[in-house]
């Protein structure tokens, strides 16, 4: 998005493990082992790049601001995943107002999968404080690593914490700012960049984490106002059981998936619902305020009314 100073990408990072030898008799390890392989990593990133202010205050930030949110969270014997969907108001003085919403939780135990709401209370006069050159050091009184764009209408914040070998938790909040009346995308063309984990088995060895990320050349296309087109090619990583190996399932030819029904709120709000065949993608967030930028969570509903795999989606305009 170079009018806007923005550069986002899925990154994709792969791995071999070996064990260390020692080649030189010294009874210390100073070399791989090729003959003895540890294991394989794949790794799934989205990341965002930002042109940054070089005068910023805290003032600068006003107006309400859609946030989309997803942690993974994981200690002995227990993993889960949250997102979450809600408008942050900075009221231009400093502090920021957060009114009530519902996150969405998937778990996965040695019981097996559970899903779950997370209600949360409003916050109200929450103070923060940015450097000249954007970057967040504190909300609510409490150290954040974020920073904002030099338009002041795009916010990215990551997170991390835990205690080595007995928990840890890492997330990613990203946020725009809102239109003030109902953006118009009828006939708009979006890339679409997704990056899902889902959760299940869990019983005697059976746990499984699959992670699904969008190949480049994905797109969304608004057909009208109210209903969508996706075209393009996705990669699903499986691990089961989680002593098990990796398996990847990468789409070689680009498929279409039609139907899809949007509803956009005068806020910018957007849901947008891919009907599959025994269940629901359902993507929640918003529109920036030109509707050239969406952020989106994803969760995958089982007919039934529970979560399988839970994500982030972001939707980029593209003109040809």
């Amino acid at each position: 998005m170079p009018d806007q100073g923005l550069f986002a990408l899925i990154a994709k990072e792969a791995a071999v493990r070996y064990d260390l030898t020692d080649t030189n008799g010294d009874s210390e390890p100073d070399a791989l082992d090729p003959d003895t392989k540890l294991g394989d990593e794949l790794t799934r990133s989205l990341e965002f790049f930002a042109r940054t202010p070089t005068d910023m205050t805290a003032s600068d930030l006003s107006g309400d601001f859609g946030r989309v949110y997803l942690e993974t969270n994981m200690s002995a014997g227990y993993l889960n995943l949250l997102v979450e969907a809600n408008v942050v108001r900075f009221n231009g003085d400093g502090t920021l107002d957060i009114p009530a919403y519902t996150g969405h939780e998937l778990a996965l135990s040695g019981e097996g999968p559970s899903y779950s709401l997370q209600e949360e209370p409003e916050e109200n006069g929450l103070t923060y404080t940015v450097t000249a050159n954007g970057d967040i050091e504190s909300i609510g009184g409490e150290a954040t690593d974020g920073f904002v764009n030099d338009a002041y209408n795009f916010i990215a914040i990551q997170s991390a914490e835990g205690s080595e070998g007995v928990d840890g938790s890492v997330g990613q909040t990203l946020m725009v700012k809102l239109p003030t009346a109902t953006p118009s995308v009828s006939g708009k063309r979006y890339r679409l960049m997704e990056l899902a984990i889902g959760l299940g088995g869990g019983i005697n060895g059976t746990s499984l984490i699959e992670m699904s990320n969008s190949q480049f050349n994905t797109f969304l296309t608004m057909d009208s106002e109210t209903s969508a087109t996706i075209n393009g090619k996705f990669t699903d990583i499986l691990k089961t059981p989680l002593s098990g190996g990796i398996d990847v399932a990468k789409d070689t030819e680009a498929e279409a998936i039609t139907d899809l029904a949007v509803e956009t709120a005068s806020n910018g709000a957007v849901t947008i619902t891919v009907p599959e065949e025994g269940h629901s993608l359902i993507l929640e967030g918003y529109f920036n305020e030109d509707a050239s930028l969406a952020l989106l969570t994803e969760r995958n509903m089982q007919d039934g009314g529970s979560a399988s795999a839970l994500g982030l989606v972001v939707l980029i305009e593209v003109t040809e």
